[in-house]
């Protein structure tokens, strides 16, 4: 053969024979000499034979753990003889595919692709999908086709970058696929087992389900999930993602859902789910009860305490099947005013005064009805008993400061009073003495002068005259003078003391 490559692959040789091969150059002066021959050792025709019909077992498929994808579990011949390493070889081609399919021991390794490349190709390819050694042939006997699995073309550590990496890729739908496996005495020495046939499925067909399905209250709920596939996919349902569904009975291995007297509680997502080994499809359907849609009290307070001047949330919560809207109303009338506002299914107040306290209503309808809710608006007990605390400790501490201030007033008014009440009678005294001086002396003189004193002296007897005798001429028409006072007088401008004498006379009364 000639080639301008520096190694070939030889194939073709008989078992159990011994070859020459030699090698020569040609230039454009023509061929050169033959170098020395090297020579190729058969193995024995038996081995070839027997191994050749040793088969892998039959398949059994699976899903890949990311969906995409077919996994084939088939069990790989033991080789009789030593082997330093073994691959897995997978051939693929179409399902329509008529033509002729390459023997195993007729593909060379220049013969082998990628697994894109095969999978892409409009003819029968083939490709390595693992290698491993010979010793871990154990191992590996029991062989997974398409999980995934990584392996090399090294058949010993070493610490160079050369060789092959293989990826055990997933087996494609609706394909077919021949594995063989291929034991190599040396490296370029193999022998070949015979191939197992593996014919992948697309996923099962599922008929679509109604988007959705209305039934009235007491209705027979009657749902059918219609699935072919190869092998016969198996049926599974669920309700709102929960395979329990208590209420509902199964007929024709689970293709068909049945629900006697269908109950508003029995609305929901029902999906049914189809799968083989070769992949799984779903269809889902809204079963819709024909009610009104229903408050759940559990979020929706019946009652509410709110004080006035302080934002306050009146909050419904209901649910339906289908789509529905929120109204609210008080004493029949539309909610209004610049104090509540109103957002979907919850009302935020800010009650002002006692009108803004008392009974909302809540109003949930759908295209089947309309189911109301009242909540009751209260002022908060505790904030009144606070506001009634406070005026309460206020009125005391107001009426203590009264009484403090009462108190005080009145201790001076008595110390007033008594002030003036000792007073009085030492008043009174010099007012009469100012009176009777001013009597006996003209307004322009005064009858003591500072300095001045006043003498009590005895009465005298019976007949004899009491005024000094300078002043008898000026003694009036007064009768029972009891007392009379002597006023000894400073010494005037002129240097003269007088004694000026004042006589108190006491009235009959």
């Amino acid at each position: 053969m000639n080639t301008t490559k520096s190694s070939v692959v030889l194939a073709g040789f008989w078992m159990c024979a011994k070859y020459k091969v030699s090698v020569r150059g040609y230039t454009v002066a023509g061929p050169g000499p033959y170098g020395k021959a090297v020579v190729v050792q058969t193995k024995s025709l038996k081995l070839s034979q027997t191994w050749s019909k040793e088969t892998p077992s039959p398949p059994s498929f699976s899903k890949t753990p990311s969906g995409e994808g077919i996994t084939a579990n088939i069990t790989l011949p033991r080789f009789p003889g030593n082997a330093k390493f073994f691959q897995v070889i997978v051939i693929r081609y179409s399902l329509d595919h008529t033509g002729v399919v390459n023997s195993p021991e007729s593909l060379t390794p220049k013969d082998l692709m990628t697994y894109e490349e095969a999978h892409k190709s409009p003819v029968p390819a083939a490709y390595v999908t693992f290698q491993f050694r010979g010793q871990d042939f154990n191992a590996f006997r029991e062989f997974v086709v398409g999980d995934g699995g990584h392996s090399s073309s090294k058949t010993r550590n070493r610490r160079s970058n050369d060789g092959e990496v293989f990826l055990n890729k997933p087996l494609q739908p609706n394909t077919k696929y021949r594995v063989f496996l291929r034991a190599f005495i040396e490296k370029m020495v193999y022998f070949s087992s015979n191939f197992v046939t593996i014919e992948t499925k697309g996923k099962p067909a599922v008929k679509e389900l109604p988007e959705r399905t209305i039934f009235q209250v007491g209705d027979v709920v009657v749902l059918t999930c219609e699935a072919t596939g190869d092998p016969k996919p198996s049926v599974t349902w669920s309700k709102d993602e929960n395979t329990s569904i208590p209420r509902a009975q199964f007929r024709n291995d689970n293709h068909i859902l049945v629900i006697q007297e269908v109950a508003p509680g029995d609305g929901g997502i029902y999906e049914c789910r189809v799968s083989n080994s070769f992949g799984q499809r779903r269809t889902a359907t809204a079963v819709v009860i024909a009610v009104p849609p229903s408050i759940m009290k559990d979020f929706s307070p019946r009652s509410v305490l709110c004080a006035k001047e302080t934002p306050c949330s009146l909050l419904c919560h209901a649910i339906s099947d289908i789509l529905f809207n929120y109204s609210w109303t008080r004493n029949g009338q539309a909610l209004d005013g610049h104090n509540i506002k109103v957002m979907n299914n919850s009302v935020i107040i800010t009650p002002l005064d006692d009108q803004d306290f008392g009974d909302y209503v809540c109003h949930a309808t759908n295209s089947f009805g309309s189911t109301s809710y009242k909540i009751a608006l209260s002022e908060s007990r505790e904030e009144k008993n606070n506001v009634q605390s406070i005026f309460r400790a206020s009125d005391i501490a107001w009426s203590c400061i009264v009484f403090v201030l009462l108190f005080f007033i009145g201790v001076l008014i008595w110390r007033l009073k008594r002030a003036q009440a000792s007073n009085r009678p030492a008043t009174a005294k010099k007012s009469t003495s100012r009176d009777t001086v001013q009597s006996v002396f003209p307004p322009d003189q005064h009858a003591s002068e500072p300095g001045s004193y006043m003498e009590l002296r005895p009465r005298p007897s019976e007949g004899q005259t009491r005024v000094a005798l300078e002043y008898q001429s000026l003694q009036g028409s007064h009768v029972n003078a009891e007392y009379y006072n002597v006023v000894p007088e400073k010494e005037n401008k002129r240097g003269s003391n007088e004694e000026i004498y004042e006589e108190i006379e006491l009235s009959d009364c």
